[in-house]
């Protein structure tokens, strides 16, 4: 029989073995931060003690140690003018803010909410 995700906790906190994926969860849902903090700082270790792939495309990127460099090694796009006459800026400027203000109200009203709990409440 598997174990449910909380009764990882204890094995966690007590034995250090190596972690479920869940285990971050599982000490945030049950408030141990003492544990949480300890589980992150393994998970950490973790990934900078794994070896690293010289093959991997992330290693493949450029450094740039200056602005000036990165000018010099692209091409920017040439762009024509773009006029903007006053009430037309102002529109633009208006319906951003707008959309600003919805989209905050809209978070703050499911914030807190999981996926499974919106769920229940969707339309579609």
């Amino acid at each position: 029989m598997s174990k449910k995700a909380w009764e990882y906790e204890r094995e966690i906190v007590e034995n250090e073995r190596p972690f479920p994926e869940r285990a971050g969860r599982v000490l945030a849902r049950t408030k141990n931060d003492i544990a949480l903090y300890r589980h992150t700082c393994r998970l950490f270790k973790t990934l900078f003690d794994s070896p690293k792939k010289e093959d991997h495309a992330h290693w493949k990127y450029t450094e740039y140690n200056s602005f000036e460099q990165y000018v010099a090694s692209v091409q920017f796009p040439a762009y024509g003018s773009y006029v903007l006459d006053r009430d037309e800026l102002y529109d633009k400027i208006y319906a951003g803010w707008i959309a600003q203000v919805c989209a905050g109200a809209i978070g703050t009203a499911i914030e807190g909410y999981h996926t499974k709990a919106l769920e229940k409440f969707a339309v579609w």
